[in-house]
């Protein structure tokens, strides 16, 4: 009968280390803890609780509050589990003071200390500010990345002109990630973003080189005389090398030629360190081993100064890789001294700042902040310990190393995967020297003879965990009253553990390629999770809960079919989950993906990139383009073709990305992007894509991330985009910026093993166990130096150290394996064959290392052994019938799948209901564009201005010497754009044209227009407009006149509409206002529908003057080449055409109803002044050139007030 940790002989005093193996219970264990120390008197909130995520806090704070509700209720003599009933026994006063406690415990229970481990450090930092001498109003950021990457590159400008040009050609070829794009200074950056996250870290520098400045001139002269023999005698050296005497497997004559002309790029590039693939084929002692017996060899001085050349350049590059390592030394040092004083200069701190502040503190203390900590909360429980470092150590080592305090730490070594976040291994095991150790030795999760397997598994090696301070020690499956069970149809393998053996084929002699592996595992697993779940469709796979009987028996309380949610593929890497999602996908299996891969890394992130270049830039046409080809639009390359023909059609494309520009400067980003996504659709078109879900998600974290960002670091839109720009660019993995997981309901979970830890799975495979990514810097844990972290750039011990670091991965790996195999529940299979870059794998290592070198010293050679020889190590432990092991050929399937999971015969047909004539619309905003095109327009989107000629925004071929004028400024939506910015921005005051000039400069230049063609004509324009008497009679007025108080410019507004139709319109103001009666049977025959809601809209300029206020609206409307052509008949013209008559009823309404509201003694006939549309490239004609005016009457607003309030309906008497 096995049961769970008897927590009552335990101490409450000291320093104990729980080990809790894989599903022993660790988080009843330390509910259990929490409760037996509310019953020996503690109070709740002196029990400090850590963990290391948020999710990972929120769901403890759960469990205990639960946890102590169930404590309570068992003191109150509800029945409860005999854990809870030993910790709560008593009688009496006992019982009652028992029950007291609880009673407390529970509702006071939000007073408890719950915390990640930075939580902790910062209200520890908060509480004690003047102790740790931290500043009151230092900002906490999550990102400081771009600090380190300005500190970078400013060591990197100050390093250039210190650098010879030989050693700064070397430095670049060096520094670069041509796969991923990166610079030198990204690459330092990245080098120092992993140095600068381990605080203690211990760094081994290359030796100094010496006189290398000499070197370099020798080399330079050495490549001088090479390149004037080449340069003498080139064709002459190539025919030496066609000799009869030379081997001709080593210079073949064919090869020759080309040979020469990489000589001929060598010399030209002018650079010793220029690559020339085969230049030690030139080489006197390269020549000298290829001749042949009976021959002497071939000579010429161009050959033994190229040997020369060689060594010389060999020994220069030994020293630069000396001198860079230096390099990396002083970089760290320079950010070490730097990055403080930034961020003391910013008033910001990362997360890694407040552990390292309080260490600090506490260290510099003289122990009374430690005292003061321990005061509050005199015992701790520390959870998930294995994936501490030595900072997080000695601040609690520092707290309660006391001989009165309490220190609980949880976890399991065997379960440490997160080395590459800072978690140090080698910490835990010191902390395992110091404490007690209680182990946790019953599973409570898997089967039993699951948990047998695992136990044979890693009982096969000698030492499975590499460190024998981490031993294996096999558990037990718990003796449950209540159990789930797998039941499989008769016939198959019986052990729960299967192993998987791909067999070679006959040219793998030396390994399976990566290649074939990616082909066939994904196909395999596909093909057994596709016969599991037609098993389970078919009544022969189910899950059954079993209980026990009053006879000690089980007997069966309810089942359900195996589905694809009960099934989880773990792997190593974010690309095994694509190949996976892939296969499944093949088979019409439903899946997500659950890993670590980068937002960033996404396709929709670069969509989103192109998207915020547009708006941001609405008037560079090519960023729009390239916006409107992503899938977030819907279009083909034949409609996108279309578009790009369709000049009106274009343009009203050119108007929305001008709108979202708007709407993101006015209301910010999240409000566009809402905008955006609603009007357009893109939620109901992604979501029918292929992994329409997983797009949109990303999409919709895409946006948020961004939002945030944007507010935590106050990013204007410039600002947003190039943030956003570099992300994609870098593509940062931190886990706020990786993939999140869409709905998994029903679908198979493929996870990567990181991102499985804590989960449990009733079916597992582990495929890519043997998959082992290497490579990067050697950092590794020196036994010389107790074990610290050490990082080697170049030492003269440098083999060993990377054989250490060797040792050290073998050990993660294991652990990555252990992980994996013990999340599966009921059922697991664990993948193996002779996979080329597994021959240093856990999985060869657990299978196959009896008798062999341990640790850094074990490599599987594949072509010393057999596939029969393999499998005979995987048939040794499977051999015995109670290891739970079984051994089976994976299923063959074929390339093509005999068609999806679910046949289309067995699909409910889709019922849709009728479809009504008309889909109603009970409300939307509205503005005057949708009144004239029948339709909404995205919610606090402001309104733009029609633009009546939509030919192309480029600049024509114009030359600055040209006489221009603004008849001849370029047409479309960009140029009106433009217009209206610098109007916006001049001021009209000014005394001449050289005080506008800067401001109209500054438009052309935000609008792409050449400023040395157009600012004149735009200054002469301007001009003339404030020149231009406005109004008549004794209201005459000039711009000239108004100050900045006198006039709004883009002044927006909202109000309601309610049941507003264009017939309801037309025959509102016909008769009452200037709108003639064919304007109005031209309104009224507009596309029809009855709107409620919200009228929206921006006027260009609201003015005051003599008491009465004014509108003002800007056109950049091209009618002509004449002034003729904007004379008062071809005005009313135009604004009859393009319905700016009813444009400017609207505006005029709108003001009536704001100064109504605002002024006490309104009168419309007294307070407003009316209306001029100024047309800019009419102006200077005289008299009324340009100028339409209007003052519509009171009664045709207050009709028009009516008809917006739903009670027009008829012309009144």
């Amino acid at each position: 009968m096995t049961a769970p940790l008897d927590l009552l002989p335990v101490p409450l005093r000291g320093f104990h280390l729980i080990e809790a193996s894989a599903g022993t219970g660790k988080t009843r264990t330390i509910t259990d803890i929490f409760v037996r120390l509310l019953a020996e008197g503690r109070k709740v909130g002196e029990i400090l609780v850590v963990t290391f995520t948020e999710a990972a806090t929120k769901e403890l704070r759960t469990r205990l509050r639960k946890r102590v509700a169930e404590a309570l209720a068992v003191s109150d003599g509800q029945r409860g589990d005999p854990v809870l009933e030993r910790l709560v026994a008593g009688d009496g006063e006992q019982r009652h003071r028992l029950r007291q406690r609880l009673k407390s415990a529970v509702t006071g229970f939000d007073e408890a200390a719950i915390f990640t481990i930075h939580g902790f450090c910062r209200k520890i930092l908060q509480e004690h500010c003047f102790a740790s001498g931290q500043l009151f109003d230092t900002e906490l950021v999550a990102d400081t990345s771009f600090l380190l990457q300005e500190g970078v590159e400013d060591f990197w400008r100050r390093l250039l002109p210190q650098t010879s040009p030989l050693f700064l050609r070397f430095l670049l070829k060096q520094l670069q990630d041509r796969r991923r794009g990166r610079d030198a200074p990204e690459v330092l950056a990245d080098f120092a973003g992993q140095v600068m996250a381990r605080p203690d870290l211990r760094i081994l520098f290359p030796p100094s080189a010496e006189d290398q400045e000499e070197k370099e001139k020798e080399l330079l002269s050495r490549y001088q005389r090479m390149a004037g023999l080449w340069a003498g005698d080139r064709d002459g050296i190539g025919t030496l090398l066609l000799d009869e005497g030379l081997n001709r497997r080593s210079y073949p004559p064919d090869k020759v030629p080309s040979w020469s002309s990489q000589g001929d790029d060598f010399f030209l590039s002018g650079d010793p360190l220029c690559e020339w693939k085969h230049l030690d084929r030139f080489s006197a002692d390269t020549l000298a081993k290829a001749c042949k017996k009976g021959f002497s060899p071939v000579h010429h001085p161009f050959f033994e100064e190229c040997r020369l050349f060689l060594q010389e350049r060999d020994r220069l590059k030994e020293d630069y890789a000396g001198s860079l390592g230096q390099l990396k030394k002083e970089l760290i040092l320079f950010l070490k001294q730097e990055l403080p004083l930034r961020k003391e200069k910013l008033q910001i701190r990362s997360f890694d700042d407040l552990l390292l502040h309080l260490r600090r503190a506490l260290n510099a203390g003289g122990g009374a902040l430690a005292a003061a900590v321990r005061g509050k909360f005199p015992v701790a429980l520390i959870d998930e310990f294995q994936d501490t470092d030595p900072v997080q150590y000695e601040i609690f080592r520092a707290v309660y190393d006391h001989p009165e305090s309490l220190l609980f730490i949880i976890g399991d070594p065997k379960q440490a995967i997160y080395s590459f976040r800072g978690a140090d291994i080698f910490t835990y095991m010191a902390a395992g020297r110091e404490a007690a150790r209680i182990p946790l030795a019953v599973n409570w999760r898997s089967a039993p003879q699951l948990v047998r397997g695992v136990n044979s598994l890693f009982g096969n090696a000698a030492n499975p965990f590499v460190f024998d301070a981490i031993r294996f020690h096999g558990v037990v499956a718990a003796d449950k009253e209540e159990r789930e069970i797998l039941q499989l149809p008769p016939g198959g393998p019986a052990a729960p553990l299967r192993l998987w053996y791909f067999p070679r084929q006959d040219d793998e002699e030396e390994g399976i390629p990566r290649e074939r592996a990616d082909e066939v595992i994904p196909r395999a697993v596909a093909a057994e999770i596709r016969q599991l779940l037609e098993m389970g469709r078919r009544g022969a796979a189910h899950l059954v809960k079993m209980a026990k009987n009053d006879d000690g028996g089980q007997e069966p309380r309810g089942d359900r079919p195996l589905e694809a949610g009960d099934i989880a593929v773990i792997v190593r890497t974010n690309r095994e989950t694509r190949l996976l999602r892939d296969a499944l996908a093949r088979h019409g299996i439903p899946s997500v993906i659950h890993g670590s891969e980068s937002l960033f890394a996404a396709a929709e992130a670069e969509d989103v990139l192109r998207l915020l270049q547009a708006v941001a830039e609405p008037g560079n046409e090519g960023l729009v383009r390239a916006a409107l080809a992503t899938p977030l639009f819907g279009f083909t390359p034949k409609t996108f073709h279309e578009l790009l023909e369709d000049e009106p059609g274009w343009g009203k494309w050119l108007e929305k990305f001008i709108e979202w520009h708007r709407l993101w400067l006015d209301f910010g980003l999240i409000t566009m992007a809402t905008a955006l996504m609603n009007r357009e659709g893109i939620r109901e078109r992604l979501i029918r894509l292929p992994q329409g879900e997983r797009r949109l998600t990303n999409l919709i974290h895409c946006w948020e991330l961004l939002h945030r960002t944007a507010e935590e670091r106050h990013l204007g839109m410039k600002g947003a985009v190039k943030w956003f720009a570099r992300q994609v660019a870098d593509r940062p993995d931190q886990e706020e910026y990786q993939l999140r997981l869409e709905t998994d309901d029903k679908a198979v979970q493929v996870i990567t093993i990181h991102r499985s830890k804590g989960l449990e799975f009733p079916v597992v495979f582990v495929p890519y166990c043997w998959s082992s990514p290497r490579g990067g810097l050697v950092f590794f844990h020196d036994a010389k130096a107790e074990n610290q972290l050490t990082l080697d750039l170049g030492s003269a011990d440098f083999g060993a150290h990377k054989d250490a670091m060797a040792a050290e991965e073998l050990a993660e790996n294991m652990r990555l394996l252990y992980v994996a195999l013990t999340r599966a529940k009921h059922l697991c299979y664990l993948a193996w064959g002779a996979f080329r870059g597994g021959e240093r794998s856990a999985v060869a290592y657990l299978f196959h290392s009896r008798g062999a070198p341990s640790g850094n010293g074990f490599s599987l050679a594949f072509d010393n052994f057999s596939d029969d020889d393999l499998t005979a190590d995987l048939g040794t432990i499977a051999a015995d019938p109670e290891s739970g092991i079984s051994l089976a050929a994976p299923p063959v399937s074929e390339r093509a799948t005999d068609g999806p999971l679910l046949p289309l015969t067995e699909t409910r047909p889709l019922v849709l209901p009728p479809t009504p004539e008309k889909i109603p619309q009970p409300w939307r905003m509205n503005s005057f564009s949708s009144l004239t095109s029948a339709r909404p327009i995205a919610e606090s989107a402001p309104e733009l201005e029609s633009v009546d000629d939509l030919a192309s925004t480029a600049d024509q071929d114009l030359q600055a010497a040209t006489p221009l004028s603004m008849m001849d400024f370029p047409r479309g939506v960009r140029p009106g754009l433009c217009l209206h910015h610098v109007l916006e921005n001049v001021d009209f005051q000014a005394r001449g044209k050289d005080e506008w000039r800067p401001a109209i400069a500054e438009g052309l230049r935000r609008f792409g227009f050449d400023e040395k063609i157009w600012l004149e004509p735009v200054a002469e324009m301007v001009g003339q407009l404030v020149a231009n008497p406005l109004g008549q009679g004794e209201e005459v007025f000039y711009l000239r006149d108004l100050g900045r108080s006198e006039r709004l410019a883009e002044m927006g507004f909202y109000f309601p509409v309610n049941g507003l139709s264009n017939g309801a319109l037309a025959r509102a103001l016909a008769g009452r206002s200037s709108l003639g009666p064919d304007f109005a049977q031209r309104l009224a025959r507009l596309p029809d529908s009855t709107r409620n809601g919200f009228m929206k809209g921006f006027i260009d300029l609201v003015c005051r003057h003599g008491g009465r206020y004014y509108i003002i609206d800007w056109k950049s409307n091209h009618l002509g080449g004449r002034l003729e052509d904007y004379h008062a008949g071809k005005l009313a013209a135009v604004m009859e055409r393009e319905f700016y008559l009813l444009q400017y009823h609207l505006y005029v309404l709108a003001l009536h109803k704001y100064l109504r509201s605002r002024i006490g003694d309104y009168r419309y006939a007294d307070h407003f002044g009316g209306v001029f549309y100024i047309f800019l490239r009419g102006l200077g004609g005289g008299g009324s050139c340009g100028i339409f005016r209007d003052r519509p009457a009171p009664a045709a607003i207050e009709e028009l007030e009516r008809c917006f309030a739903g009670g027009q309906e008829e012309e009144s008497p």
